[in-house]
């Protein structure tokens, strides 16, 4: 299947194991979720214990990329990071 805009797969990094894994990109997610941002959003709400203390090892640090990276797209965001803030105990966008 053709992932357009995406690069195709997810890679997930465990720093507390240290272990790296590379996964195909659900295409079913990337359609319900548009965009970096929007599959950080659900990767979050998925991943993101209710009641984790922010600077807890359970805490989870999305990065990405939306699909117009790299082209001409006016507004095109380059990256998303998204985790629980240690600030304000919500998730915190950059």
């Amino acid at each position: 299947m053709k992932c357009y805009g995406y690069a195709g797969g997810m890679l997930w990094v465990d720093l507390t194991n240290m272990t790296v894994r590379k996964e195909s990109l659900d295409m079913q997610l990337a359609r319900n979720y548009l965009g970096g941002m929007g599959i950080n959003g659900r990767l979050a709400y998925d991943l993101i214990k209710p009641g984790i203390d922010p600077l807890s090892a359970d805490n989870v640090l999305l990065y990405s990329a939306g699909p117009f990276v790299g082209t001409i797209v006016p507004g095109a965001v380059r990256t998303n990071i998204m985790a629980k803030s240690p600030l304000t105990g919500f998730i915190g966008i950059v």
